[in-house]
């Protein structure tokens, strides 16, 4: 399925929302579902949104991702459904039998699934939820070890490869929005953990894609979920390590020991479930999340994301250049 956004970026954020909800409610009217409230929470890449109606609470994703075709978000819906060690978001099937919903006159598509309530915990280095954690990544991780896909099942590749073949394209968005010869530092990051990580051909599995901390909830039980699975795709399980400890690393950079106790039992409650890959790569994995994330600043059109996309590429930029100067990255650990 085309779906050509470049008109569509170029509009209001109040007409931008005006055309989502009504391409949402278009959606919605494919599922077999009693009318409700639906209420935006958030727009970013993708329209999401809450429908509280009758039979309860659901998830409604309006996906506006011009690399993502209907078949990838299918076979995200799949993997979903598949995934029944763990809490998580739990697709819905439309009524005519397929995982998404086309729109024809909207370069969107849409996909249901249950509501999780709960709240983002907030992270302290001492919290003895670090293990429950790990053993999450890891169920997860172990459910794609045992997963072979038919052909009909695609998902984006996230190796060293492909991930530094996008930056290349995104190089001049970056040296655009910064100057000061970003895209030298990313190129040099690039080169480094190129020296540093093994080929990995043959060592995917199906990752989450962007398990940074803000992608758990805690229900009031104190039952930790994992959502958002729309990056998921086939990388190295250290990949997905990298993003979360990376991201409690960030909370307080004054406090470096409680980040190290922290991972440490992170990845003992990760070692409790599934064997830990080889760790002598993680910091190159660490520099290798970080140039994830500059690719997705460098492709956003949102106006939300670019109010704050500067600031944090250059916390990036500078955060690898560190790396390359020393090989060191903030979220290293001491082995």
């Amino acid at each position: 399925m085309d779906r050509p956004l470049s008109r569509f970026a170029t509009l209001s954020r109040p007409r931008q929302l005006r055309l989502l909800r009504a391409a949402a409610l278009t959606g919605l009217s494919a599922f077999d579902l009693p009318p409700g409230r639906l209420r935006l929470v958030q727009y970013e890449l993708n329209g999401i949104y809450q429908l509280t109606s009758p039979s309860g609470k659901f998830f409604l994703r309006l996906s506006t991702r011009p690399d993502l075709s209907s078949a990838h978000i299918a076979s995200e819906m799949r993997w979903l459904a598949r995934l029944s060690e763990i809490r998580r978001p739990v697709p819905l099937m439309p009524s005519a039998g397929e995982w998404v919903v086309e729109l024809p006159d909207f370069p969107a598509v849409v996909v249901m699934t249950t509501w999780l309530d709960g709240r983002v915990p907030r992270i302290t280095y001492d919290t003895p939820l670090a293990a429950d954690y790990g053993r999450i990544v890891a169920t997860v991780h172990a459910q794609a070890d045992g997963f072979t896909p038919d052909v009909t099942f695609i998902r984006p590749v996230m190796t060293f490869q492909s991930i530094t073949a996008a930056l290349s394209d995104n190089l001049p968005e970056v040296d655009r929005v910064l100057g000061d010869d970003a895209a030298g530092v990313l190129t040099a990051a690039a080169r480094r953990i190129g020296s540093g990580a093994p080929a990995e051909t043959g060592r995917e599995i199906l990752i989450h894609g962007d398990l940074h901390r803000g992608n758990f909830l805690c229900s009031r039980r104190g039952e930790l979920a994992v959502i958002d699975f729309e990056d998921c795709g086939w990388g190295h399980d250290l990949l997905d390590i990298a993003a979360f400890l990376d991201s409690v690393a960030r909370l307080d950079r004054s406090e470096p020991s409680g980040y190290q106790t922290f991972a440490h039992r992170f990845l003992e409650g990760y070692a409790s479930q599934r064997p830990l890959p080889a760790m002598a790569e993680f910091t190159d994995y660490l520099a290798l999340r970080d140039l994830v994330v500059v690719n997705y600043l460098a492709r956003s059109v949102n106006p939300t994301v670019a109010e704050w996309r500067e600031r944090r590429l250059r916390e990036l930029v500078g955060q690898l250049a560190a790396y390359v100067e020393t090989g060191v990255h903030v979220g290293s650990l001491r082995l």
